[in-house]
């Protein structure tokens, strides 16, 4: 299992409190939606429901390896979900596990870090990656329940030494697929065709697991 660095102290910090889960968003933290019909990604119409496809959207802050950038800020680059469309295989990419946490939530937390026998993200990616699976995590608030900042994604990803993609979600993008206070949401999705496979709204670990383990068996067996 991952060990939780000191650093989950700075994280601690930064999670001093609670408040609404509507943030007010700075202008400055406002990014732009990608453009969803760029490089060859599909065309719309988009939904939010399972069998749907899922917009491109881009995360103007975030790494594709956290632990390989040495979890600093100055490398932090837009991640766009069309970086994981893979309609031929090239990209090696079946599966791609779209989850989102904030500061305030323990059951983000829990996923990230683990507990007991529990295995964490970084050990089903570890585990599964050889097999076509794919994370994007995306950090969409803070303790207060407001933006988060380039701060508060490096305690977390310092904290729970994340070495799979992960980006701020400050305008909470993801809100279009469920509700800020049903965190974390757990988007299973087709790199094949970016269709929404199944959709888990908190912690519902018990299930998505078996679920992505099978799913990429039936593809290795194809």
């Amino acid at each position: 299992m991952t060990r939780i660095r000191p650093a989950l102290l700075l994280l601690a910090a930064l999670a001093a409190g609670c408040g609404t889960n509507r943030p007010d968003i700075p202008k400055e933290l406002l990014q732009p939606v990608g453009d969803a019909g760029a490089s060859g990604y599909p065309a719309g119409p988009y939904g939010s429901a399972e069998g749907a496809t899922v917009e491109n959207f881009l995360f103007t802050q975030g790494w594709m390896d956290p632990e390989a950038a040495g979890y600093d800020p100055a490398k932090l680059a837009p991640i766009q979900l069309s970086d994981f469309y893979d309609p031929d295989g090239t990209k090696g990419i079946e599966i791609l596990l779209i989850n989102t946490a904030a500061v305030w939530c323990s059951a983000c937390k829990a996923e990230h870090g683990g507990s007991g026998s529990t295995k964490n993200l970084n050990d089903h990616f570890n585990e599964l990656s050889p097999k076509g699976f794919r994370i994007l995590s995306l950090l969409f608030q803070d303790a207060q329940s407001q933006p988060p900042t380039a701060d508060h994604l490096v305690a977390w990803t310092t904290s729970f030494e994340t070495h799979f993609p992960m980006a701020l979600d400050p305008e909470f993008q993801m809100g279009r697929y469920a509700s800020a206070e049903t965190a974390p949401l757990n988007m299973v999705v087709d790199a094949r065709t970016m269709k929404i496979l199944k959709k888990y709204i908190g912690d519902k670990s018990a299930v998505i697991w078996p679920y992505i383990e099978n799913e990429l068996d039936k593809r290795a067996a194809q």
